[in-house]
């Protein structure tokens, strides 16, 4: 149980990770700055970031192995009781709650990422492309994000 709890913060960790590169303005590939219809005016997807972070703090917290946790009860006559069994179901379920806010503040901003590309391709080269050619954002299936140069 003690690994499951693991596992689920580093999959929400990558997702946070994920999240920063489409809102770091320096990372992003030409997408507004925090995913903003106005950047510099309105915050856009910061506050979210800020958000999922605290969550993968809690959860952090949350993944210490339940399992190593001993208290020595009955006069020391059971020096080792692991408290591993009854402690980790509530555990991994706060771990599994957060999960599903850091998956989903990824997926709002990859849908908000997708609108803005979109909107981009459909009016040409924005103020970030190069005179010479066209960069738009595009993005896998598996959530990458890779850049189309076009002349």
């Amino acid at each position: 149980m003690d690994m499951a709890g693991a596992a689920i913060t580093m999959v929400c960790v990558l997702s946070e990770r994920r999240l920063n590169r489409l809102t770091n303005p320096a990372l992003s590939q030409g997408l507004p700055d925090f995913l903003a219809h106005e950047p510099g005016f309105y915050s856009g997807l910061m506050l979210s970031q800020y958000t999922a972070d605290h969550l993968i703090v809690e959860q952090r917290i949350l993944s210490a192995p339940a399992s190593i946790q001993s208290i020595p009860a009955a006069a020391d006559q059971e020096d080792f009781v692991s408290d591993g069994h009854g402690t980790r179901p509530s555990k991994n379920g706060q771990i599994l709650d957060n999960a599903y806010g850091v998956l989903g503040i990824e997926f709002m901003a990859a849908a908000q990422a997708l609108d803005f590309a979109r909107s981009r391709s459909a009016e040409g080269p924005g103020p970030r492309a190069t005179p010479s050619a066209s960069t738009s954002p595009t993005w896998t299936s598996t959530g990458r994000c890779s850049t189309i140069t076009t002349p």
